[in-house]
């Protein structure tokens, strides 16, 4: 299903990233995000249909370590986090 990133680079939100679409105007597409997003909170809004939803995520996201590597040296020094998934 993953056509290419929608998205690509890296991407800081003083509030919620969200992926929604006021009057679903694209909340059944896939979001494909290539790179990283640091925000306050995070809203995975997406659905795909029921076929598609059992096969491919709503929302990929694609780590770009040469995003960072080739970073402005400003932004080198932002702090690191871990991450995981949980099950819903």
């Amino acid at each position: 299903m993953e056509v290419g990133p929608g998205l690509e680079g890296i991407f800081v939100a003083d509030g919620t990233f969200d992926t929604s679409f006021p009057g679903n105007g694209g909340k059944d597409k896939q979001l494909v995000v290539a790179g990283s997003i640091v925000a306050n909170d995070f809203n995975l809004d997406r659905t795909l249909d029921a076929a598609q939803n059992k096969l491919h995520p709503a929302e990929l996201f694609i780590q770009r370590v040469d995003l960072r590597l080739h970073a402005p040296k400003q932004m080198t020094k932002l702090n690191t986090y871990g991450w995981h998934e949980v099950a819903p």
